[in-house]
């Protein structure tokens, strides 16, 4: 059982960091035409893996890029992790938040991260946030993109949700698929 379990890890490791790089590709298509270049005011870190998805090797390559995009564009992707829409420990005003798109929007705009509050340069509100959680929510929904206002010209709603829908949905399921049926 604990080999599967490992397996499990791996094969969702695999999954989710290949999505994540397509986001991230997709992504710098809209962001790089927008921005001047600003060489400092970097974030310490892009990447807060809360449920331990993404291995040392991958998450050094991916904050990489990250940096690299946030210096050549000031825009700050940050990709946030958790175990569980459930029982994540974020809390706000005492009391756990238990849905999805409060979850999301406090992680965007409330919480401090490495000594910054919030996603996004103060003024220019040019964040993306991308939170992901191994386990579904009570609606189904598993992951999260947020836009700041000033990048929503070029990542619309619809642009976010078809990012989504294109490429993380469909990894999720053909991961969820697999253990279904019974592979090994």
């Amino acid at each position: 059982m604990k080999l599967l379990k490992l397996y499990d890890l791996v094969l969702a490791n695999k999954l989710f960091l290949s999505s994540i790089l397509i986001v991230i590709l997709i992504s710098s298509v809209f962001l790089q035409s927008s921005f001047s270049y600003l060489p400092d005011g970097t974030r310490p870190q892009y990447i807060y893996d809360n449920a331990n998805l993404i291995s040392e090797q991958y998450r050094q390559l991916i904050d990489r890029y990250l940096r690299n995009m946030d210096t050549q564009t000031s825009a700050e992707i940050v990709i946030y992790t958790i175990p569980s829409f459930i029982g994540h420990g974020i809390k706000k005003d005492g009391q756990e938040i238990q849905d999805r798109d409060s979850l999301t929007n406090y992680i965007f705009n409330g919480v401090t991260l490495d000594g910054i509050k919030g996603i996004g340069k103060k003024g220019k509100d040019n964040g993306v946030l991308l939170l992901y959680s191994l386990k579904r929510d009570a609606g189904g929904g598993s992951m999260r993109l947020e836009v700041g206002r000033g990048l929503e010209g070029n990542i619309t709603d619809g642009t976010a949700g078809a990012i989504l829908d294109s490429y993380l949905v469909p990894t999720r399921q053909e991961y969820e698929n697999y253990w279904k049926s019974g592979s090994s």
